[in-house]
């Protein structure tokens, strides 16, 4: 039987790799999937443990194979997920987690979704540092780049995190220890990815509750579809997009309203352009967490 897939990102100097390290050491049936990458190896580094260390040639060889789950660019090299190393970590029964970007969460999110449910077959986590302010002093102590380097990946963290609300899961952090459990409660909850209390934040919190999808259909067809269902609290019809009419769900209870959402546009035959969770923007969380800290 296939385990569950995790897939991990963060910017860079946010913590993910000794996250990810501290529960490997504490989750006895986890294990992480090295990702191939062209980059040089580093002293301390070692290929196959750290990365499997190839070059250009024989990654675009991979891609034309489509011997990737995903890949992409990422400071001038490529980095990649092997479908048969993930293979053979499921073959084996054990649970999985991908280190990659944003980037390739997308990817892994779309090629793994269930044409029935619209569910991704992963959970996607994203870490984040306390401020900004922590994440360029980290990246400084690490003493391995020079200052052109680290004002590039500063600029780099900053369009990364601004990818956070794609993520299933959101973890700050700003205590290493508690960051470790709070991931650890992730990889050993419900398979339905139900709930999860985590660092700070909840995930209510993270949101307003509602969903926004993109659907091409009129403004009657769709209130009509969603009038009488117990978890819709409201549809708001906020605007229109050619044919496709933006609308904001908000659920009754505070439930997911995504599943859904997507089962009604399946069973109308409505085509889908869009269906998220908007969150909380970068400020207003760095934000709380500055007055609970002063609190």
């Amino acid at each position: 039987m296939s385990g569950r897939l995790f897939v991990i990102a963060a910017p860079s100097g946010a913590g993910k790799t000794s996250l990810v390290k501290a529960a490997l050491e504490r989750e006895s049936n986890l294990r992480v999937c090295v990702s191939h990458t062209t980059r040089p190896k580093r002293p301390n580094e070692i290929d196959g443990r750290d990365y499997h260390f190839i070059d250009v040639p024989t990654f675009k060889t991979l891609i034309d194979a489509d011997g990737f789950l995903e890949y992409a660019p990422v400071f001038d090299n490529f980095y990649g997920t092997s479908r048969a190393a993930l293979a053979e970590a499921f073959g084996r029964g054990h649970d999985v987690i991908l280190e990659i970007d944003w980037q390739g969460a997308r990817q892994v999110r779309e090629r793994t979704r269930d044409a029935a449910s619209g569910r991704a077959g992963c959970t996607t986590v994203f870490v984040l540092p306390p401020s900004r302010a922590e994440l360029e002093r980290r990246l400084r102590g690490r003493g391995t780049d020079d200052a052109t380097v680290i004002a590039r990946r500063l600029r780099d963290a900053v369009d990364d995190m601004s990818h956070y609300g794609e993520f299933d899961y959101v973890i700050v952090n700003d205590d290493f220890e508690r960051a470790v459990a709070d991931l650890r409660r992730i990889v050993v909850g419900p398979a339905d990815g139900s709930f999860v209390e985590f660092n700070i934040f909840k995930y209510s919190r993270m949101d307003d509750g509602r969903v926004v999808a993109e659907i091409e259909a009129t403004p009657e067809a769709i209130r009509e579809a969603f009038r009488d269902l117990p978890e819709v609290a409201a549809v708001e019809i906020q605007a229109a997009a050619g044919d496709f009419q933006r609308v904001a769900f908000t659920p009754r209870a505070g439930e997911d309203l995504r599943p859904l959402v997507f089962e009604q546009v399946r069973q109308h035959n409505w085509n889908l352009r869009e269906l998220t969770r908007p969150r909380l923007s970068l400020e207003d969380i760095f934000i709380q967490l500055t007055q609970k800290k002063k609190g």
